[in-house]
């Protein structure tokens, strides 16, 4: 199919995909977080990239600094998922104890909260 870059269709696709990106980074670690249906679980990390979209917008960045310094540098791509897991965990680390600070049990093992 052949849409023009100045076409209503080509600009509402765009628009359309903006915000998977951007849920990308709140969805898979509410995945490693929480237990939940795939419906619930697209809606509240829908619901934490909207609530904190400062740290959405910068963890968007970081992502999209990864892939360019994957593409730019292809020898450090051994050890920049583990760099940038640990960069992006700082910033949502914070939100999800807020989250859960109420809900916290004594007999629970917090190694994630060391």
């Amino acid at each position: 199919m052949g849409v023009k870059e100045g076409s209503l269709l080509f600009w509402m696709s765009r628009i359309f995909f903006l915000p998977v990106p951007l849920l990308f980074p709140w969805l898979f670690a509410f995945l490693s977080r929480f237990q939940n249906s795939l419906k619930n679980t697209l809606r509240y990390s829908a619901f934490l990239a909207m609530r904190h979209f400062g740290t959405t917008l910068l963890l968007t960045f970081e992502l999209g600094l990864f892939l360019a310094i994957a593409y730019l540098i292809p020898l450090l791509l051994p050890f920049l998922p583990g760099a940038f897991c640990l960069l992006m965990s700082l910033q949502i680390e914070p939100v999800f104890r807020s989250l859960t600070e109420e809900q916290e049990d004594e007999n629970a093992d917090a190694w994630y909260n060391e």
